[in-house]
């Protein structure tokens, strides 16, 4: 069973954006190279590499959807996650805003093709988000040894149906 992650507004808008300042910034940086002298035209191609990085990799590991299957997968056209429901020891609701108000990014995504990474709370500790939206409610799911954060386009189903899986509630 798939579970998808629906952008809102105010992620598109960000992703828009930022893909129009880095794509701004990668022809500003060509014009550079072709006028600059020296160790400046080096500088200016690793800068055009890091952007051009920056909007691919964002792109590739943004969370698609949630699969149920054998194990919980959160699928992303590279590097997807998966988590063993043996390891799920507790589900529960959370409400996105309370939860972004009160967390940092420590090492994750903020915004561009969507919210994921590392983040830490004073209400969850370490957490990692996978989201596509800031708004309406996240599913925390505690695992023996981390806290995953969902966002997807039904909570509630995806709750149900996770928690038939789960062995935990049977």
């Amino acid at each position: 069973m798939r579970f998808n992650f629906n952008y809102d507004k105010k992620t598109i808008l960000i992703t828009i954006v930022a893909t129009i300042l880095i794509i701004f910034g990668m022809v500003k940086l060509i014009e550079f190279f072709s006028i600059a002298k020296g160790v400046f035209r080096y500088v200016s191609l690793l800068f055009f590499a890091f952007l051009a990085l920056t909007l691919i990799f964002s792109y590739l590991l943004s969370p698609l959807s949630i699969i149920l299957g054998d194990k919980l997968i959160i699928d992303r056209i590279i590097s997807k996650i998966y988590i063993d429901y043996s390891m799920i020891q507790e589900i529960f609701i959370f409400d996105a805003k309370e939860l972004m108000a009160s967390s940092i990014r420590v090492f994750g995504n903020g915004g561009l093709f969507g919210y994921y990474g590392r983040f830490k709370s004073d209400k969850l500790g370490n957490y990692y988000l996978y989201a596509r939206r800031t708004s309406g409610k996240y599913c925390v799911i505690k695992t023996k040894d981390k806290t995953y954060v969902f966002a997807p386009e039904d909570v509630d189903m995806f709750i149900a149906k996770l928690k038939e899986r789960c062995k935990l509630w049977r």
